[in-house]
C-alpha cells in the first residue's frame, strides 16, 4: 500500500514542525499508467508460537475516461500467531548488610497472541483542466489482537525493606514468605472475544485534495478527515493469591528466579478477585491546508506560503466491576486446584527448563463464566479503579509560514523562512473522592501557547555528484493528549499507579545539521553528517520503584511524565552505499550498505538528580545499520543487520531505579527470485539472532524486564 517513503532529517517551514527528530512521509500508491493486477500470498511459521503466518495482498489499477480518470485499488491481509515468554523482575535495596540488594517482586508470564491485520485502500485522481487536478484518497486499517497472558507472580519479598530477615539456603538462593499470586487474563467466550483479552483497533483515513496552476502561480490544497478508534470489549481476569514460602535465586541476576518451595502449593492458592473491564478510546481528526508557490521574475528561486487548520479530539470510556461468587465455582470450592486448570509449560521458557509458567485457570473456563447472573455473582462497580483514566480532549493548531529559496551561482542555493504555529489545548477528566465514594467531572481546563520557528539551508555543489548542505531550524515536541490530562490509573492487579501531568510543557529544539554527500555515477552513495540540537523543556519518564504513595498505598511503581530543563544532543552520522557493478563477472551483482550514528546527550533540570550526569531517554550512543545484497535480473538476496546501543529509558528517584532499554542486534535476510516476468518467489526470515527484548534496572547485571 506505500509506493514510497521520504525521510527529512531537517524540515521546512512548509512542514509540521512537530518534528524535532526530522519527519518521514509515507507516499501511498498511485494510479498507474496503464492496466495493472498485481498480488501477493505467503505462509511462514512463527519459531516460538510454532503457528502459521499468512499474508496475502492484491493491487488493481488504470486510467478510464480517456485517461483523464486515474483508479487504484489495494487489499492486504496478515494473519500471524505469536507470543512471548517473559519475565520481569523489581529489585530494591535493604539494609541487610550481607544482601543489601533484593528482589522485591518477580513476574513469570506466557503470552499467547494472534493478530490479523486488514487494509483496503483507494486512490482516484481525475484531470479537470491543463494545469488543474483533484485527488481523493481513501484507506481502511482493522487490526484484531487476541491475547491470553498467564502470570505468576509473587511480591512482597522484603516488607519492610529495612528490617528484613532472610533464611539462607545457599549463596544468594533464599527462603523467604511472599504474596504469590496467579493469574489468567482472557475475555468471554463469544464468537468476537474466543476466550481472550481482544484489543479491535480501525482506522479510516479519507482525503480530498487538489493542484492547479493560475498563471505561474501554483496552488495545492488539501483537506482530510481521519478517525481511530480501539476497543477492548469484556476482558477478563481471574486471580489466585495467598502468602507461600518461596526459593529467591539471584546468583545469576541477568536470569534471576523465584519459584515456590512446594511446587503443589499453586493449586491450593485461594481465589482472590474476579474483574471485567471494558476500555473504549476514539479519536476523530480534520486537518486542512493550502500551499502556494510563486517564481521570481529572474526564475532563480520562489516564493512558498501557505497555512495549516488541525483539530483532533480524542475520548476515552474505561469501566471495571468486580464480580464475587455467592456460591463456590466447583465442588471442590474456588481455590485454583478445584476449577478446570491446565499447565502452562509447552514450551521452552527463556531456553531454560527452570522457568516454568505452571498451572493456570484455564481461558475457557473463565470465558465461560455467566459473571452476569446475580443469583451466582455479586457485582460491584470498581469506578475508583478507572474512573481517573477517564477524559476528552481537543486540540487545535493553526499554522502559517512564509519561504523562500534562491539560486545564488552554480554552485549556491538557499531556502530561508518562518513558521508560526498556535496550539490550543482542552481537556477535562474525572476526581473521585475517597470519602464519598463519589466521581465527579472535573472542570475543564485550557491553555494555548505560540511558537514562532525560523529557518535556513544552504546548499552547496562542489561538483555535479557532491554536495554541502548546512542547515539551522527550529521544531517542538508536544506533549501527548493523555500526558496533559491530570489522570491517575491505578492498577490493583499490578501495583503500579501512572498519573498525568497538566503542567506538561512543549519540547522546543533549536537544530543544526552539517552533511556532506558524493553520489557515484552508478547507484549510490557516500555521506558523512554532524547534528547538534539544543532542547528545552523536554519531556522524560519520572518511575520510582517500591514507594508508598499517601492514596494508594504501597506501590511497586509510580511513573509520571515530567519535564526537565534542558538537553544537548549531537553526534555524527557516516552513511555508505555501494552497486559493486565495477567488479568483474558475477562479483558486480555485489551491493553493501552502511550508515552509524554516534550520539551523546547531556541534560540539566531533572528534579532530584541534579547533580547527576544524565543522558536524554531514548538516545542510544551507537546505532548501526548493515546490508549485504546479491542481484542479477531474476535473483535478489539481501542480509541486514541492525544493531542500538543500550539507553536510559525511565529515570527514577535515584541511580538505583533507572531503567534501560538493553542493547539489541537484529539479523535478518531476504530473497525473491522471479521465475518470469510476471511471477517472483520470495523468501524472508526474521531475527536469526534470536534476539530477546530486554530492560535492566540500574545496572546491566540487574534485569528488569
Amino acid at each position: 500500500m506505500i509506493q514510497s517513503i521520504e525521510v527529512n532529517k531537517a524540515i521546512l517551514p512548509s512542514m509540521d514542525a512537530d518534528a524535532i527528530g526530522g519527519a518521514v512521509n509515507l507516499v501511498t500508491r498511485k494510479a498507474p499508467n496503464a492496466l495493472r493486477l498485481s498480488g501477493t500470498l505467503g505462509s511462514g511459521l512463527n519459531l516460538l508460537s510454532q503457528k502459521p503466518i499468512l499474508n496475502g495482498s492484491l493491487i488493481v489499477g488504470d486510467r478510464l475516461a480517456k485517461d483523464k480518470l486515474g483508479v487504484i485499488l489495494s487489499a492486504s491481509y496478515n494473519n500471524h500467531n505469536f507470543g512471548s515468554d517473559n519475565y520481569e523482575a523489581v529489585w530494591a535495596q535493604t539494609t541487610n548488610a550481607k544482601y543489601p540488594v533484593v528482589l522485591s517482586g518477580f513476574d513469570l508470564r506466557k503470552y499467547d497472541v494472534q493478530r490479523v491485520r486488514r487494509s483496503i485502500s483507494m486512490a482516484l485522481d481525475y484531470e479537470l483542466a491543463k494545469g488543474h487536478n483533484i485527488y481523493f484518497n481513501t484507506m481502511y486499517n482493522w487490526r484484531d489482537d487476541w491475547e491470553n497472558r498467564y502470570r505468576f507472580r509473587a511480591d512482597r519479598l522484603n516488607t519492610p525493606v529495612t528490617t528484613a530477615k532472610f533464611t539462607e539456603i545457599s549463596d544468594k538462593l533464599l527462603e523467604l514468605t511472599g504474596r504469590v499470586a496467579i493469574q489468567t487474563k482472557g475475555g468471554i467466550d463469544n464468537a468476537r472475544n474466543k476466550a481472550t483479552r481482544l484489543e479491535d483497533q480501525r482506522v479510516n483515513n479519507n482525503m480530498l485534495s487538489g493542484d492547479h496552476l493560475f498563471g505561474s502561480l501554483k496552488m495545492k490544497w488539501s483537506a482530510t478527515l481521519a478517525s481511530a478508534l480501539e476497543d477492548r470489549p469484556n476482558e477478563r481476569y481471574i486471580t489466585h493469591r495467598s502468602n507461600k514460602l518461596v526459593l529467591v535465586d539471584t546468583k545469576d541476576p541477568f536470569k534471576a528466579l523465584v519459584t515456590l518451595k512446594n511446587q503443589a502449593d499453586d493449586l491450593t492458592l485461594a481465589l482472590n478477585q474476579i474483574y471485567e473491564s471494558n476500555n473504549n478510546t476514539n479519536e476523530q481528526d480534520f486537518n486542512s491546508k493550502v500551499d502556494f508557490e510563486l517564481p521570481f521574475k529572474n526564475k532563480k528561486g520562489n516564493v512558498y506560503f501557505g497555512g495549516r487548520l488541525r483539530n483532533k479530539q480524542k475520548e476515552r470510556v474505561n469501566s471495571y466491576d468486580i464480580y464475587t461468587p455467592i456460591t463456590t465455582l466447583a465442588s471442590g470450592g474456588n481455590n485454583l486446584g478445584s476449577l478446570t486448570f491446565s499447565k502452562q509449560n509447552d514450551r521452552i521458557f527463556l531456553n531454560g527448563d527452570k522457568y516454568a509458567p505452571g498451572n493456570f485457570v484455564n481461558n475457557t473456563f473463565l470465558g465461560g463464566l455467566n459473571l452476569y447472573d446475580n443469583t451466582k455473582f455479586k457485582k460491584e462497580d470498581a469506578i475508583a479503579e478507572y474512573i481517573t483514566a477517564n477524559y476528552s480532549s481537543t486540540e487545535n493548531i493553526q499554522a502559517t509560514y512564509l519561504m523562500g529559496d534562491y539560486k545564488l551561482s552554480d554552485k549556491l542555493f538557499v531556502i530561508a523562512g518562518v513558521r508560526i504555529e498556535n496550539t490550543d489545548i482542552a481537556y477535562q477528566g474525572f476526581n473521585y473522592d475517597d470519602k464519598t465514594k463519589k466521581a465527579n467531572q472535573s472542570p475543564e481546563v485550557s491553555k494555548s501557547y505560540l511558537n514562532v520557528m525560523p529557518s535556513a539551508h544552504i546548499k552547496y555543489n562542489f561538483t555535479d555528484n557532491a554536495v554541502l548542505r548546512l542547515a539551522w531550524t527550529n521544531a517542538l515536541a508536544r506533549p501527548n493528549y493523555y500526558d496533559i490530562v491530570p489522570h491517575a490509573t491505578f492498577s490493583p492487579d499490578n501495583f503500579t499507579l501512572i498519573q498525568g501531568n497538566p503542567d506538561l510543557k512543549a519540547t522546543t529544539s533549536s537544530n543544526f545539521d552539517l552533511m556532506f554527500e558524493n553520489y557515484f555515477k552508478s547507484i549510490g552513495l557516500i555521506s558523512i553528517g554532524s547534528f547538534y540540537k539544543d532542547l528545552n523543556n523536554f519531556i522524560y519518564t519520572r518511575t520510582d520503584l517500591n514507594v508508598t504513595d499517601a492514596k494508594y498505598g504501597q506501590l511497586q511503581s509510580r511513573t509520571q511524565p515530567q519535564n526537565g530543563g534542558t538537553a544537548n544532543v549531537y553526534g555524527l552520522e557516516l552513511s555508505f552505499q555501494r552497486q559493486l557493478d565495477f567488479l568483474p563477472g558475477f562479483l558486480k551483482g555485489f551491493g553493501v550498505y552502511l550508515n552509524y550514528t554516534l550520539t551523546e546527550s547531556s541534560t540539566t533540570g531533572i528534579q532530584g538528580r541534579e547533580k547527576d550526569d544524565l543522558r536524554l531517554t531514548g538516545t542510544a550512543k551507537n546505532m548501526l545499520n548493515a546490508s549485504l545484497s546479491y542481484e542479477t535480473k531474476k535473483l535478489v538476496l539481501r542480509a541486514s543487520l541492525n544493531y542500538a546501543s543500550d539507553y536510559i529509558d525511565l529515570i527514577g528517584g535515584s541511580s538505583f531505579d533507572d531503567v534501560f532499554y538493553d542493547k539489541q542486534l537484529f539479523l535478518d535476510v531476504n530473497a525473491s527470485y522471479a521465475v518470469s516476468p510476471k511471477w517472483r518467489l520470495y523468501f524472508e526470515a526474521n531475527n536469526l539472532t534470536n534476539q530477546p527484548l530486554r530492560y535492566y534496572q540500574g545496572i546491566r547485571e540487574r534485569t528488569f524486564q
